[in-house]
């Protein structure tokens, strides 16, 4: 059982799967958006109640991620990097 743990790690690390951490907010209200949907190549990842967002499973690199929010939905690019740091991402939601 440990043999395939250490196993399946080798595997993500050597094939470069990052796991980034972001805080999305809107700058026009200089809030994070809170329980957000963040779609990037077909999956989905939610924000936390502090706009925070675990993005894992995908190569580096630079990826469209849609955010869904309050009815509205816009497009962003964002770069896996594998970082050891909180990024922040300030967006502009449409006006309600």
């Amino acid at each position: 059982m440990i043999l395939n743990a250490i196993i399946l790690f080798v595997l993500l690390w050597s094939h470069g799967a990052a796991a980034d951490q972001f805080q999305i907010i809107d700058q026009e209200k200089d809030a994070a958006v809170r329980y957000a949907r963040i779609s990037v190549e077909g999956r989905d990842y939610y924000t936390d109640e502090m706009g925070r967002v675990s993005i894992s499973g995908l190569d580096r690199g630079a990826y469209r991620a849609s955010i869904a929010y309050g009815g509205d939905e816009i497009d962003i690019t964002i770069q896996l990097t594998e970082s050891d740091y909180l990024e922040q991402v300030y967006i502009s939601m449409p006006p309600n």
